[in-house]
């Protein structure tokens, strides 16, 4: 209901679509200190709204929800706070939007990481050329993945956190495969920069599953 009210608003002439940047850190604790209830501790609250921008980078509805889900019971001791439930819905409802190419393609950029390149996404979601141009573009069309550059990087880390965790482990061991033997294709003569994210990405592939000698006698040399 709520995106047909969008695009019927959208297609009028005398409204205005405005796209909001993210808060500082300055002012996420300011939201932080109008959300919270009244005789909190201030050192409690300095503390939640350090552990609040970790989570949300600015995201005002990241903020809110956060705030509801300790008002809720969360323990502040706690090192980090939890992405709370109705954000991850919201994040898990707009990847289920998304075509079979661009859902493959996210799928594999939460597996790599975060700032990425274009090639490396699309060797190793192993899809042609117009499905990996036309998933990108939809992504960086709904803002899930941005340019930095000549590189990638997904809108908000909690989109990536959100992505890898609806993995199923055999699967998600799979993209780690694909990742790792999409970077020896790219980079046979360059490995070295690369043996910390091949390591890592060979570890936590299927068991069984062996990097390329290449690579392997590179780890082992001093």
């Amino acid at each position: 209901m709520l995106r047909r009210v969008v695009e019927e608003l959208r297609r009028r002439s005398n409204v205005v679509a405005i796209t909001l940047a993210a808060l500082s850190e300055a002012d996420t604790r300011l939201l932080v200190n109008a959300l919270v209830r009244g005789g909190t501790e201030p050192e409690a609250v300095g503390r939640m709204a350090g552990q609040v921008w970790a989570l949300s980078e600015g995201n005002p509805f990241v903020v809110v929800e956060a705030i509801h889900a300790l008002g809720e019971g969360q323990r502040l001791e706690a090192s980090e706070i939890a992405l709370p439930a109705r954000v991850r819905q919201v994040i898990g409802d707009r990847l289920d939007r998304l075509s079979p190419p661009a859902q493959e393609m996210v799928a594999v950029a939460a597996v790599i990481g975060r700032e990425f390149e274009f090639a490396l996404l699309h060797g190793a979601a192993g899809l042609s050329e117009d499905e990996g141009t036309g998933g990108l573009e939809e992504l960086v069309r709904r803002r899930l993945l941005q340019v930095q550059g000549e590189r990638l990087d997904f809108a908000h880390d909690r989109i990536r956190e959100v992505a890898y965790s609806r993995l199923l482990p055999p699967r998600r061991q799979r993209l780690h495969a694909a990742v790792g033997t999409a970077l020896e294709s790219l980079y046979p003569d360059d490995l070295v920069p690369h043996l910390a994210a091949l390591g890592l990405h060979f570890r936590l592939a299927r068991p069984g599953t062996r990097p390329c000698r290449t690579f392997a006698a590179r780890a082992r040399s001093p």
